[in-house]
């Protein structure tokens, strides 16, 4: 733009410098000959590269950020509320784990499931301990085992007290090993949660195959309420039937 620029003042110099009086036909000829040049040669060479800009191959870098977005920012909005989760301090956790635990007791007993999987904490999800107690003496607990990876969870029986082993991703399972079916009913953790009940989880997307392979499983996600938040969902996407925190049922 600037030689653009440069151009135009050049054939505008020009014509300040011809002869105030007297001035000939060939002198004006000449004068419009040279701005009229000049001003072809302006326009071409703009054309010029705006033709060459045109024919630039589009920007990878920009592409591969476009497509990536969605994983980018769930991937970023995942680090942030694990940080929030975990600056919560000791005693918030144990009020609200408590609160959420009879939230969660009360909407059993209006749901009177006979097997339920639950969770063993890990990352400073709430800890329900207490609730698995008083629940062991009413329905059949089971715990989620990891499998081979791109592969649903599997579950095994499991009691408050069974002796437990780190499994994979260091995730305690029992030591005892004894599969049973699919739960009626399943406590899921989340990193994160939105309005509409879907569930951010850890990114390995064990429980969407698990759900994907048992859609009649009835879905209780676990958070805290400060965890809250919206993010871009995919078509595949199932809510969860409700989210339970220490604020309340959200159904």
């Amino acid at each position: 733009s600037l030689n653009c620029l440069n151009a135009s003042s050049c054939a505008e110099d020009v014509s300040k410098d011809a002869p105030a009086h007297g001035n000939t036909a060939n002198a004006k000829t000449s004068h419009t000959i040279f701005l009229n040049f000049a001003t072809i040669g302006t326009s071409f060479y703009c054309i010029s590269i705006i033709l060459y800009l045109m024919s630039l191959p589009p920007d990878p870098n920009t592409l591969r950020d476009d497509r990536q977005t969605p994983d980018v920012s769930k991937k970023s909005l995942r680090k942030s509320l694990l940080e929030i989760r975990k600056s919560l301090a000791a005693s918030l956790h144990l009020d609200f784990d408590r609160a959420i635990s009879r939230h969660i007791l009360r909407y059993l007993e209006n749901h009177p499931f006979k097997t339920v999987g639950v969770y063993l904490p890990i990352r400073n999800e709430p800890d329900l301990s207490g609730l698995y107690t008083e629940l062991s003496r009413k329905v059949s607990l089971s715990l989620p085992i990891t499998p081979a990876r791109d592969q649903p969870l599997q579950f095994v029986r499991w009691q408050p007290g069974d002796a437990l082993v780190k499994g994979t991703y260091n995730v305690l399972i029992p030591e005892k090993q004894e599969p049973v079916a699919m739960p009626e009913a399943l406590l899921i953790p989340c990193v994160g949660y939105t309005s509409g009940r879907f569930r951010l989880g850890y990114g390995g997307g064990f429980f969407d195959r698990t759900l994907a392979a048992h859609p009649g499983t009835h879905t209780i996600g676990v958070a805290y309420s400060c965890l809250k938040t919206e993010f871009e969902t995919e078509e595949n996407d199932i809510p969860l039937h409700c989210i339970i925190t220490e604020t309340g049922i959200m159904l």
